[in-house]
């Protein structure tokens, strides 16, 4: 069809296809998994769900870093790079939130790694200029502070201070380089709320 109107329906077509039933799907395997690894896999022990947690995980990401060499499949590739990524941060909260995955003693030790696992998303998401996702890893960040118990008395708050600081430190190097507006006023929403 030569007319206007039917390469914009294709375009959306194209872009619903390509790309939003690309991050649904994505997203409903990563809950999928969540929800399994929390509650239904009873005969696996915690060990056994976190290990299959990050194993799922890194396939994800080695998945989509290997499929986001192609043009062909580069929409396709994000949407796994970033479901692994979600999963690790996932797998790692639940190693001690969660007790049907508990594999851990220590928040401090939780938040340490939830925050690792937060600072790869992020410097892995830089790769791609993107405002969105960049700010998607950030927000993992600061939601990793913010499950942190304030009420424990052993370090934890001060843990949440200082980390807050460098996540916050980061926002800054990276809006500043990026000329990110949106993400800075997110940013500076977020280290209040923290």
């Amino acid at each position: 069809c030569a007319l206007p109107i039917c390469s914009k329906s294709f375009s959306l077509e194209e872009r619903l296809g390509a790309n939003w039933l690309n991050k649904i799907g994505v997203a409903i395997l990563v809950i999928g998994l969540a929800f399994f690894l929390a509650y239904k896999f009873q005969t696996w022990g915690p060990a056994g769900k976190v290990l299959c947690g990050f194993a799922v995980s890194s396939a994800l990401l080695a998945g989509g870093v290997w499929l986001e060499r192609k043009d062909t499949y580069r929409i396709f590739a994000r949407g796994g790079i970033g479901g692994g990524w979600v999963l690790a941060f996932f797998t790692t909260f639940a190693s001690y939130h969660l007790p049907a995955a508990r594999v851990l003693d220590s928040l401090i030790v939780d938040l340490v790694l939830m925050l690792l696992v937060a600072t790869g998303m992020v410097a892995h998401s830089l790769r791609y200029r993107s405002q969105t996702v960049t700010g998607l890893a950030f927000l993992l960040g600061f939601a990793t502070l913010l499950t942190s118990d304030l009420e424990s008395g052993d370090g934890t708050v001060v843990f949440s201070l200082a980390a807050s600081a460098v996540l916050a430190l980061g926002l800054v190097v990276v809006t500043t380089l990026r000329h990110w507006t949106w993400l800075e006023l997110a940013g500076l929403i977020a280290v209040y709320l923290n």
